[in-house]
C-alpha cells in the first residue's frame, strides 16, 4: 500500500540500518532536500535502497 512519507526520513532510516551492518571504511553521506514527500511502499523502496547500495 503506498503511503505518503519524507523521503530523507525513510532513506535515512535506512542507512542507518545497513550503516552499522557494513565495515567501518565505508562512510556514508545524506544530502538532499529534507522536505520533499512522496507515496512509498517503505518495504519494497528498503530493497531498492539496499541494492543501490550494495551494487554501488
Amino acid at each position: 500500500m503506498l503511503t505518503n512519507h519524507n523521503l530523507y526520513k525513510v532513506i535515512k532510516n535506512y542507512m542507518d540500518y545497513f550503516r552499522i551492518r557494513t565495515s567501518n571504511k565505508i562512510t556514508f553521506e545524506l544530502l538532499g532536500d529534507t522536505h520533499v514527500e512522496a507515496k512509498l511502499n517503505i518495504p519494497l523502496f528498503d530493497w531498492i535502497i539496499e541494492n543501490l547500495l550494495k551494487n554501488g
